[in-house]
């Protein structure tokens, strides 16, 4: 039996505890949230208020539970430290993406970890969809990748940011840590890391947030070819779709549908249940891995995670500079009348 705890108690981390009782091999012994009073609680006398609490008190042998995993799915800004601490205390980690906000504190996990012999996984289901194992294993059929498109095309409407964190730039880190970096680690699962990233940043519909709701990233893979992906968070109303294009040398897929449900591969379309259960196989995996020592190659690493780190802050830096060309250029340094 795996003995896991809990580090936050909003949606995800609700879905996470879930997962866990509903698992016969894994055993809820902690959720801690400093909030936790005035939440539904799915077990009795195993809530904390305190992070730091809950780990001296489990690490000093106080407790009658060991920890044997800890799923971090706090704030994005909260993530560093608290993973740190555990992989201190020699406690393997599930952490919600993004798994820091910084490239540097990533390369400090992984330091830690590799010193510590202590795994991290983070949290990315899409990886789990049945759509996108399909699509993963076909990828050698369409040949190298020429032209990917990816669309993700959200919405988040004001209820989503009435929070202490979300729309933060420190805290949130900005759509791309907080939404999209899903997709962005999507394309590299598929068809590993790429290079010369760039894009520009807008903001539509969000003036009471002090991040982004739009982005165009440009970027090339390692083979040469082209990749572009525009997100948004600004589709009125509802979502409206999530799309990957490949075309290829030797043929052609989409993946479509805003669950991804959806697949073309050179003409056959496959379609697939709406699976909204994948974190469940995500804990499994890191479960089998911690238990049994059989890793599943679905599983997002930590040398992963920090990769889509480290683009995103490229991106973004990109923008910065994108934007304030762009500003210059519209400077009138001259009048002559």
């Amino acid at each position: 039996m795996l003995n896991v705890a809990v580090v936050g108690y909003g949606h995800i981390g609700k879905r996470h505890c879930n997962n866990i009782m509903e698992n016969p091999e894994t055993e809820l012994v902690a959720v801690c949230d400093p909030y936790i009073d005035s939440k539904e609680l799915p077990k009795e006398n195993i809530w904390w208020h305190d992070f730091n609490e809950m780990m001296q008190t489990y690490l000093t042998y106080e407790s009658e539970h060991t920890l044997d995993l800890i799923v971090i799915a706090t704030p994005n800004h909260l993530h560093y430290e608290m993973v740190k601490r555990c992989l201190e205390a020699k406690i393997p980690v599930l952490a919600e993406k993004p798994l820091t906000l910084k490239t540097d504190e990533s390369l400090e996990l992984i330091r830690i970890s590799e010193e510590n012999n202590v795994p991290i996984f983070v949290n990315y289901p899409l990886r789990f969809l049945e759509s996108v194992w399909t699509m993963k294993k076909a990828v050698n059929k369409i040949g190298s990748p020429r032209i990917i498109q990816l669309n993700a095309l959200w919405n988040r409407n004001e209820n989503y940011y009435d929070s202490d964190w979300r729309g933060l730039s420190d805290m949130e880190g900005g759509p791309m840590f907080n939404e999209f970096i899903h997709h962005l680690n999507l394309i590299k699962y598929l068809f590993g890391d790429i290079k010369n990233i760039e894009g520009n940043t807008y903001d539509f519909a969000h003036d009471y947030t002090e991040v982004e709701d739009t982005g165009i990233i440009n970027f090339q893979t390692k083979e040469g070819g082209v990749g572009n992906m525009i997100y948004t968070v600004a589709c009125p109303n509802q979502s409206f779709d999530v799309s990957l294009t490949v075309i290829g040398s030797k043929g052609s897929f989409k993946l479509s549908g805003l669950y991804l449900n959806e697949l073309l591969i050179d003409g056959k379309m496959y379609e697939y249940e709406i699976n909204l259960e994948h974190f469940s196989d995500v804990l499994e995996s890191v479960r089998l891995y911690l238990e049994e020592d059989y890793l599943d190659n679905r599983l997002c690493n930590i040398y992963e995670a920090t990769s889509d780190i480290k683009d995103i802050e490229a991106f973004y830096e990109s923008s910065k500079i994108q934007t304030k060309t762009n500003a210059e250029s519209f400077v009138v340094k001259d009048l002559n009348f």
